[in-house]
């Protein structure tokens, strides 16, 4: 189906799933709003919310069970459902009238069961552990299902946890150790195991543009996550070696024609680390370096309210706005969908700009 087309029509399906065991039950009837919010920022990556005008019998016997949106869209004689979301259902609040009670219930990822459970006792993950199949087993230990792209990260040295450290928690520290992404879930609840990649490394699945009229965006704001007095502009990293020998690597911006180098400012702007593994003076001042052009990254933001595109959080969009001759290759990191015809969206788009070359010294 062309999503860029009008003319579609939407309706909606509410399901509930069962837990554990993720089988589809009945048809859940009465809701009358419902709102999914994606962001790669929070630890559950997706949570939402679901309202009444008079609460049903089956939200009072939810229990742990989950509730799964579809949508059905219908253009010409084309008809594609979409899964968008499956999710745990908690009472959050509601207004009594008389007898009647209206609601809302928030939506939670299946992984709030890892962000749920606490360590009872101190974990050590020894040395050498397969770290995505060591996860994989965990997640599916507490009845979640998994999709996992297991490769050959291992841990080069123990990871200890402590009490009452959440496992959530503790599967993301072991999958950044591996260079994975933190846990996310896909639309069937399924919790997912894959290799991080930069916007870089992807190819777009999706185009923005204001100039063709096939791609619905009805307003666009930018946004700057960004403090030019704090740029550093001199790194210094220092270590030492087994034997006790002292390395130090300095990294220093000097282009004139940066306003952030130690030139135009007149002045530096220092981060110093100190690496406690030892290093080579070689890799010391290759590791100095890239601190120093990852200290010298713009976020860019970008919020586009828009219809329905068929994209995920994470993925790669192109995106051009002549207005403010804005182009360029974007993440989709935040993503609000409401569940009325149309699906409309607010979305934010986000891409690292560099701002300057930089010189080193030993």
């Amino acid at each position: 189906m062309d999503w860029t087309k009008s003319g579609r029509r939407d309706a909606f399906r509410y399901v509930r799933v069962s837990f554990p065991g993720f089988v589809e039950k009945e048809e859940l009837e009465g809701i009358t709003s419902c709102s999914i919010e994606e962001s790669a920022f929070t630890s559950l990556k997706v949570s939402g919310k679901i309202a009444f005008e008079e609460v049903p019998q089956w939200a009072h016997n939810i229990g742990d069970d989950l509730i799964r949106i579809y949508s059905i869209s219908r253009l010409g004689d084309e008809e594609e459902t979409i899964c968008h979301a499956t999710m745990f259902a908690t009472n959050s609040s509601g207004v009594f009238t008389g007898t009647r009670k209206s609601g809302d219930y928030s939506l939670y990822s299946s992984l709030k069961l890892l962000q749920d459970e606490q360590l009872v006792e101190p974990l050590t993950v020894p040395a050498g552990t397969n770290i995505a199949q060591f996860v994989a087993k965990k997640i599916k230990e507490r009845g979640l299902k998994v999709s996992a792209y297991v490769g050959v990260s291992t841990l080069d040295s123990d990871m200890v946890f402590e009490f009452g450290d959440e496992l959530l928690d503790v599967c993301n520290k072991l999958l950044s150790k591996g260079g994975y992404r933190s846990l996310y879930v896909d639309a069937f609840g399924t919790v997912c195991i894959n290799v991080a990649k930069g916007v870089n490394q992807q190819t777009p699945v999706a185009c923005m543009s204001d100039t063709d009229p096939r791609v619905c965006i009805s307003a666009a704001s930018f946004d700057t996550d960004f403090d030019v007095s704090a740029i550093p502009n001199y790194v210094v990293v220092i270590s030492e070696d087994d034997q006790g020998n002292s390395f130090r690597a300095v990294a220093e911006n000097t282009d004139i024609h940066s306003p952030w180098s130690t030139q135009r400012r007149h002045r530096r702007i220092t981060r110093c680390e100190k690496i406690d593994k030892g290093k080579s003076q070689k890799e010391l001042q290759d590791y100095a370096e890239e601190l120093l052009r990852k200290s010298m990254m713009k976020v860019e933001k970008i919020t586009i309210e828009h219809l329905w595109l068929p994209f995920e959080i994470m993925d790669s969009i192109d995106f051009h706005y002549s207005k403010s001759q804005t182009t360029g290759t974007y993440s989709a990191v935040k993503r609000t969908r409401e569940m009325r015809p149309g699906i409309p969206c607010t979305t934010t788009l986000r891409r690292f700009v560099q701002l300057a070359e930089m010189s080193s010294h030993e």
